[in-house]
């Protein structure tokens, strides 16, 4: 501006234009546009233009962009993907424009949040039998929030796997089981019984210490003739179709949280509406899940009382998960509370069993060798608690011959075989009735140690660990086998 300004004043001062162009390095060419352009603006005319056309061929209509604005304001989540999928389905008079315009009409508009590229993206795993609607449902838990009255809430929502159509979105107090209960029972009356369930392994889907990982819950699907898919542990990436929906839920139902359960609850139906009757999907190339998706043909019903035609007897699970054969409690687990199942004898009062527990006392016979336990209840994978509750005394019999030394008292045991009879002995002076199991396998647990903290136990200390003589103020200082 100053240079230009100088240039001019000199060329009105009546100098010419040939040598003040060679002065101020310009062509005579440019000299007369800005001297040009004084004359025409004034001093205003000296200041720099904008190299922007007049015209933009590609620019859109005032009405389609401001028609994408409000689209983008209704729905703060979406991209212009889902904003192209919803002017085509809206307005299929206009000419839809591009993406990658839209994105730059957003951006121009500062609509757009720029995020960090990952550098590596996780890879999900084939389903099994998920190529139709309601051949796979996904299950699973939102992360808690807190309400507006300090009130924790936990969304549980249910996804059909084939159309992501959202059937339940749920907010609930807890991850019991009960409110679980409730939310699949209403999910299987209004859209019929899925083929399988997919979940991950946590409560109330699955539990790590029952029997086969079964809670209450999996019981019932299963007694509904519904199959069990579990993610394996660590790899959210499996059911990652269910989960990018709690990102999308968070984003438009959660931020910020409502006052109470009831108006939490009424974003969670306006968000499902919005799900699968408003929100173009680009997996299924721009339609709507709720075009996808139709109800089963199975019809919910409660399961009545199982029947077990190639079984002896029908025994009822106590209220702690036990069965009682005469005097003999056998642990199942609390998920099978209440349900009836199926005994069968193997031989005329012969038993199939698993058992387990401490070894008491070891006994090498000439064909056999024999254990006397103490019997403990097993985890799923076989192994027995330490507890301090028995659940009695069993003899085993394994019919190879086997190390006292290794197999000594103290050891954990695992035995599977059939009890055929029982033998009367004494405790003590106490006389006591031991099942016999002549085993047809056995496992000896490993020991667990304590790991090496470099003395005998955790705490302890060495008194002479500090030599009293090495901090002599004489010489020669002594160290182990050293004098100097």
């Amino acid at each position: 501006m100053d240079e230009r300004l100088r240039f001019v004043a000199r060329r009105l001062d009546g100098e010419k234009m040939a040598p003040l162009c060679r002065e101020f390095g310009i062509s005579r060419k440019t000299g007369y546009k800005i001297f040009n352009r004084y004359k025409d603006c004034g001093l205003h005319g000296l200041n720099d233009r904008s190299r922007a056309p007049y015209r933009q061929a590609n620019r859109l209509p005032y009405q389609v962009e401001r028609t994408i604005l409000g689209i983008k304001k209704e729905h703060p989540t979406w991209g212009a993907r889902k904003i192209r999928d919803k002017l085509i389905r809206q307005f299929p008079m206009i000419q839809t424009p591009a993406i990658s315009t839209l994105h730059a009409v957003l951006d121009r508009n500062g609509l757009v949040k720029r995020k960090k590229r990952r550098r590596h993206k996780a890879q999900g795993t084939p389903l099994v039998g998920a190529h139709e609607p309601n051949g796979l449902w996904c299950a699973d838990y939102k992360g808690e929030f807190m309400l507006g009255n300090r009130q924790y809430c936990y969304p549980l929502t249910v996804s059909d796997y084939r159309s992501r159509y959202l059937l339940a979105c749920e907010g609930v107090k807890s991850t019991k089981s009960y409110f679980a209960f409730t939310v699949f029972e209403r999910a299987f009356k209004d859209f019929g019984l899925p083929q399988a369930i997919r979940t991950d392994n946590g409560v109330p889907f699955a539990s790590g210490n029952a029997l086969f990982g079964l809670t209450r819950l999996a019981v019932w699907w299963l007694r509904l003739g519904i199959r069990l898919q579990r993610i394996k542990p660590g790899h959210p990436e499996q059911n990652g179709r269910h989960e990018r929906i709690h990102l999308t839920l968070k984003q438009e139902a959660t931020q910020p949280a409502a006052f109470n359960f009831l108006q939490q609850q009424e974003r969670f139906d306006h968000f499902i509406g919005v799900c699968n009757y408003q929100r173009p999907h680009q997996a299924l190339d721009g339609a709507y899940p709720g075009d996808l998706y139709t109800p089963s043909a199975r019809v919910y019903e409660p399961p009545g009382a199982p029947d077990y035609p190639f079984h002896d007897r029908a025994i009822r699970v106590t209220r702690c998960g036990r069965i009682c054969i005469g005097r003999r409690k056998i642990n199942l687990s609390t998920a099978f509370a209440g349900q009836t199942v199926g005994v069968r004898e193997v031989e005329d009062q012969i038993w199939q069993v698993r058992w387990g527990g401490e070894i008491l006392e070891v006994e090498n016979l000439e064909n056999q060798t024999r254990f006397i336990v103490l019997a403990s209840p097993l985890t799923s994978s076989g192994e027995p608690k330490v507890t301090d509750n028995s659940e009695g005394r069993f003899i085993a019999n394994v019919p190879v011959f086997l190390d006292p030394k290794v197999y000594a008292t103290g050891r954990q045991l695992t035995v599977s075989g059939r009890v055929q009879h029982f033998e009367d002995r004494k405790v003590g002076e106490f006389p006591y009735r031991y099942p016999v199991v002549q085993a047809d396998s056995y496992y000896l647990w490993p020991q667990v140690t304590m790991p090496a903290y470099g003395y005998p136990y955790p705490g302890w200390y060495d008194p002479w660990y500090y030599d009293p003589w090495f901090y002599r103020p004489w010489y020669p200082r002594r160290y182990p086998g050293y004098w100097w």
